[in-house]
Parts: C-alpha cells; sequence; structure tokens
C-alpha cells in the first residue's frame, strides 16, 4: 500500500493546484481513489449511518422518558402545616413492541449497506469504462498524427512535380483531401482523449487541470465467459440492487409485524406521594388508551400494500437483470470475434501487403501514391482495432456490473 499512500498525498497535495509532475496511476488505483473521494459515494456511507442510528433508536426500552411532576402548597389553618405532593408515571410497552422495531431497523441498515454496494459497483464500471476510453483514445491521437504525415507526405510528393496531367491532378486534390480530413481526425481523437481524462478527473474529484498519466493497456485477448444460464443465476443471487430491494421487502414484512403489535395499546404506570395536614398518602394506578378511534387499520393497510409494492418490485427487477445480463453478454461475444478477427487476421494482412507493397515501390511496379494508400488502409485497420479494443473493455466491465462483480467463479 505505500504506493497507494503516495497517490492519496499526491491527490492532496492538487487539492489546491494542479502537481508540476503528473500523476500516474493504473486503472486499480484510480478505482480505489473515486471511491474514496466521490461524493456520491460518500452519500451512499451517510444513508448507513442514517440507517444504524435508527437501529439505535429503535433500541430504546420504553417509548418514552418517565414523566414527574411536583407541587406544594400552603394553608391558612392553624396547626397545618405546609402539603406537598409528587407523581411518576412511566408508559410501557407490553405487546413486544421493542422486537419487532429492531427487526424493521436492521433491515434497512442491511438494504443501506447493499445500495452502497450497488453505488460503488457503478461507480468502478465508470471509472474502468473512462480509464479504458483515455488509454485507447491515447492510441488514437498517435494513428492520427501518424495518418497526417503519411498524406502530407504524399501531397508533397505530387506537389513537388510539374505539369501536372489531369490524372495527376485528381490524385493531388485526394492527397489534400486526405490530409484536411486526417487533420480532422486527430482534432476528434484529442477530443475525445480529453473528455475521458475530464471524466476520470470528476470521478476522482481531482481538479480539471490535473495532469494524468495513465498505465497499463486494456484487454486485447478474449476472456472465457460463463454460459448464459451460469451467468443470469449469478447476477439473481450477486445483484446489491436486488439485495437492496429484497431487504426492503423484509422490512415491509417486518413493519405489518410492528404494526400489529403496535394496536395493543401501552400501558402507564404511575405513582404518587403526599402530605396533606400532617399525613402522608402514597398510591399507584396503571392506565391504558381504549382501542376504540385508532386501531392502527390504515397503518396495517398501508403496510401490506407496501409489502405487495416491493414483491411486484422484485419481480421486475429480476426481469430486467436478466435481460441486462443476456444482453451485456451478447455484446461481449460479439465484441469478442471482431477483436479476433482484427487482431489475427484484418491487421497481420494489411500489415503483409505494405510489406509487399513496398517491395513492387522498390521495383517500380507501383506508384508512391499506391505506397501511402497501403500505409494509409493499415492506419484505418489499426483504428478498427482500437475500435474493437474499445468495445470489448466496454462490454466486459458492464457485464460484470450487471452481474454485479467479478465474473471469475
Amino acid at each position: 500500500m505505500p504506493r497507494l499512500l503516495a497517490i492519496v498525498v499526491a491527490v492532496q497535495l492538487s487539492s489546491g493546484a494542479a502537481s508540476a509532475a503528473p500523476l500516474r496511476l493504473t486503472m486499480d488505483e484510480a478505482v480505489v481513489l473515486a471511491t474514496k473521494a466521490h461524493p456520491d459515494l460518500a452519500a451512499a456511507r451517510k444513508a448507513v449511518e442514517i440507517a444504524e442510528a435508527s437501529l439505535q433508536r429503535s433500541k430504546a426500552w420504553v417509548p418514552s422518558n418517565p414523566y414527574l411532576s411536583a407541587g406544594g402548597g400552603t394553608t391558612t389553618q392553624q396547626g397545618v402545616g405546609n402539603n406537598y405532593g409528587m407523581y411518576l408515571s412511566q408508559e410501557l410497552e407490553i405487546a413486544g413492541q421493542r422486537s419487532k422495531r429492531i427487526g424493521v431497523s436492521q433491515q434497512e441498515v442491511a438494504k443501506a449497506n447493499s445500495e452502497f454496494t450497488s453505488a460503488q459497483q457503478t461507480l468502478v464500471a465508470a471509472v474502468k469504462t473512462a480509464f479504458v476510453d483515455a488509454l485507447v483514445g491515447r492510441d488514437r491521437v498517435i494513428l492520427a498524427r501518424q495518418g497526417l504525415d503519411f498524406t502530407v507526405d504524399l501531397s508533397g510528393h505530387l506537389n513537388r512535380a510539374k505539369d501536372l496531367s489531369e490524372a495527376q491532378r485528381m490524385e493531388l486534390n485526394n492527397a489534400l483531401i486526405q490530409e484536411s480530413r486526417a487533420r480532422r481526425d486527430i482534432a476528434a481523437a484529442q477530443q475525445g482523449r480529453d473528455n475521458a481524462l475530464s471524466t476520470i478527473r470528476r470521478l476522482l474529484a481531482l481538479p480539471q487541470d490535473q495532469d494524468i498519466e495513465l498505465l497499463g493497456a486494456p484487454l486485447n485477448q478474449a476472456r472465457t465467459l460463463p454460459t448464459e444460464t451460469e451467468t443470469i443465476e449469478r447476477a439473481l443471487s450477486k445483484r446489491p440492487d436486488l439485495v437492496a430491494q429484497e431487504r426492503a421487502l423484509d422490512k415491509a414484512d417486518g413493519q405489518i409485524a410492528l404494526v400489529k403489535r403496535e394496536a395493543v395499546p401501552n400501558i402507564t404506570l404511575s405513582g404518587n406521594v403526599s402530605r396533606f395536614e400532617g399525613a402522608t398518602l402514597a398510591g399507584g394506578d396503571i392506565g391504558l388508551h381504549l382501542p376504540v378511534f385508532q386501531r392502527k387499520t390504515a397503518e396495517l393497510n398501508e403496510a401490506v400494500a407496501e409489502r405487495d409494492h416491493q414483491r411486484l418490485e422484485i419481480e421486475s427487477l429480476k426481469r430486467t437483470i436478466e435481460q441486462e445480463v443476456l444482453e451485456a453478454r451478447r455484446a461481449c461475444e460479439v465484441t469478442a470475434v471482431d477483436l479476433q478477427a482484427l487482431r489475427d487476421v484484418v491487421v497481420p494482412k494489411t500489415e503483409e501487403n505494405l510489406r509487399l507493397q513496398r517491395r513492387l515501390y522498390e521495383r517500380g511496379e507501383v506508384t508512391y501514391s499506391d505506397l501511402v494508400g497501403t500505409q494509409l488502409e493499415l492506419l484505418a485497420a489499426r483504428r478498427e482495432y482500437l475500435d474493437a479494443v474499445q468495445a470489448y473493455n466496454d462490454a466486459l466491465i458492464e457485464l460484470e456490473r450487471v452481474v454485479g462483480g467479478d465474473l471469475e467463479p
């Protein structure tokens, strides 16, 4: 953890002004910093603290503080001293409401914890996606600049020729058009890279002028995925938002039991002692509210409706999860095929074509424009490869998010 500690210190130092040296981060380190700094996750932690405070409040043994009153009086009657009295009462629950109340609060704590985990996983997926997009964006800028170099070289080569034929003029015009497009490609690639870096800074709560150097590389080899059935089963057992919904259902069940117990009126025990005309009087009584007008009927109906509502929400969420998992898994499969084809066939064969084209050019069998055209084709194939790498990594990150964790057994 020493490196992580150094990164945290660097982030703290950069809060006032951007550091002169870039902040170097791996994906895992970016995830750790985001989980420590992002306000959404901090808000989710506060929700857990609120639920824990409610649990602490539910553990009270009595529903209210004791009530104490005292008073005194005097009389002008000869031979009679001052009078005084004291009254003490305490309300008590007699139907086991405390245990039911604690159970409801415990489910609320469990729900808040699951919601925190869900927020954390969503944040982690966002950080990983932005990290991959920034890494790929960096490579896109390099390729775009190489394309510009090739087109500038081609247009310069054609411009050096004199008395161009109409065909050569068309060739020069096409070269200038490609050069203009290459400049546009550079601007678009830089924008995509910079936007991804801005997203990383926002997710890590860094200043937008903080220089960042990303370490590592995205996956370029497809992983073996669990079967559709296994993936769905994992999601239905691990998705924290589903777990939170299930805890909400448990809370609703507990609330029904609590309302039924609360329908039993509390009793109030009281005692009094007084001094009147020289005599000391003491006594006590017991009282309760008669359940005539307030019988908790509306509260019970509300609790039952809430339980049914939570059950329907769970059924809907399960169906949504199944669809999300299937679509995310299919996206991984499709992008994996695309990645493999570009990595194993398209890019290597285009590289071979360029080597062959160079030999032909050296023998004078093709023009310089043909050679540059093949070079541009290779750059286009490599751009497609970067597209495939980004699409596959983003699809895999999304699949892990909808499953609720790592895809490893």
